[in-house]
């Protein structure tokens, strides 16, 4: 289970959590990102809520830590997320 520290951090880097969503935090999932032609895959970090991020509006959607990719992770939308 996830620490209330851990909770409070990664909501204060992505924002809200979404109550309600296909898949979850600690789901592995297989996917692609807009304008790439790859399929990747990874585990979903955290499920952030819609909300205003700036002045853009963006849907639910995920952070994913990409299988062997080190870097910032993945922001994958349930749209593109592949069965």
């Amino acid at each position: 289970m996830m620490k209330e520290r851990e909770r409070e951090d990664l909501e204060a880097l992505y924002g809200p959590a979404a109550s309600h969503a296909e898949h979850k935090q600690g789901d592995r999932i297989r996917y692609h990102l807009a304008g790439d032609v790859g399929e990747y895959e990874g585990m979903i970090i955290w499920v952030c809520a819609a909300g205003t991020v700036g002045s853009q509006h963006l849907d639910l959607r995920y952070m994913v830590e990409r299988d062997g990719v080190s870097t910032w992770p993945d922001v994958v939308f349930p749209a593109d997320v592949l069965v």
